[in-house]
């Protein structure tokens, strides 16, 4: 695991709401019940357990801009964030609304995707290494090599730090026992204090498994058998609407990689994303 202090952003997760139900939601927005909106005490909180991390400090959803109390989590994060270090992920739903707030909060670090582009394309994360990789060896390469852990970042929600965005989100999803207490210095903790994390999410995440991805066009998530299983246990709204597409059996080495060859995850942008990058910078804003 690469070290959290070593991480080049930590997002603080204010919300899973979102105008957006996405196929294969890294934040798997469509399958609670009910959104979750951090409370202004805990974003304080959460900020506070930052002071002295020199990477990026991002506020993130789901879709932040729906949080009820946006504006004033933009005061806090101009009190207690070098105008540097503030980052802002957004599907522009309010942007209307908040665009002086957030230019005069992030300025030009927003990172803007509006989810139009429907070539656009998101990794299952649901697809469960434990459950589509035979061999346990090479389960373990995979895992030591995650792309996720490596370029991503760490998180924290209403349960607690987590070494990493998608065993947050999971842990959230799944009922989880939580993160560690959102305390100064968290994230100066070395891995070996995340390895309870890793051990209970990353075998049932999807990330370090080649798979072609779908696109934004599909109508179904990918899931694996056991986390089928989880979300028919939670009662998982897009499951019950029949947006869920289970993957049976086993993949081989040979088949993933294959199925490796010109992958690249990490990269959401669809065939219109050159053009994409171009609308929003003209904002001036990113486009991821």
């Amino acid at each position: 695991m690469k070290p959290i202090k070593k991480k080049w952003t930590i997002q603080i997760e204010v919300t899973n709401a979102c105008a957006n139900e996405c196929v294969n939601c890294s934040r798997f927005v469509g399958h609670h019940k009910k959104p979750y909106y951090m409370d202004l005490a805990v974003v304080e909180r959460a900020l506070d357990s930052l002071q002295g991390f020199r990477g990026g400090i991002g506020i993130m959803g789901g879709e932040p801009t729906l949080h009820p109390n946006f504006a004033a989590i933009c005061d806090l994060m101009k009190r207690k964030v070098p105008p540097h270090k503030r980052l802002l992920w957004t599907a522009g739903y309010n942007w209307n609304k908040f665009e002086e707030i957030i230019r005069n909060t992030f300025g030009n670090n927003v990172i803007y995707n509006d989810h139009n582009d429907k070539t656009q394309k998101h990794h299952p994360m649901l697809l469960s290494i434990s459950d589509v990789v035979k061999d346990t060896e090479y389960m373990k390469k995979l895992l030591d090599k995650c792309w996720v852990d490596q370029r991503w970042s760490a998180s924290i929600n209403p349960k607690g730090c987590f070494f990493c965005e998608i065993a947050a989100a999971l842990d959230m999803l799944f009922e989880g026992p939580g993160g560690h207490p959102i305390e100064r210095g968290w994230w100066e903790k070395g891995p070996e204090e995340f390895i309870g994390q890793q051990e209970r999410y990353c075998r049932q995440c999807g990330a370090c498994v080649p798979f072609v991805p779908v696109t934004l066009e599909d109508r179904h998530d990918i899931v694996s058998e056991s986390n089928f299983r989880k979300l028919t246990y939670i009662d998982s709204p897009k499951l019950q609407q029949n947006k869920v597409k289970v993957i049976k059996g086993r993949y081989s080495e040979q088949h993933i990689s294959a199925a490796a060859e010109n992958w690249q995850p990490w990269n959401h942008l669809g065939i219109r994303g050159i053009e994409g990058t171009r609308k929003y910078r003209s904002k001036g804003v990113r486009f991821l």
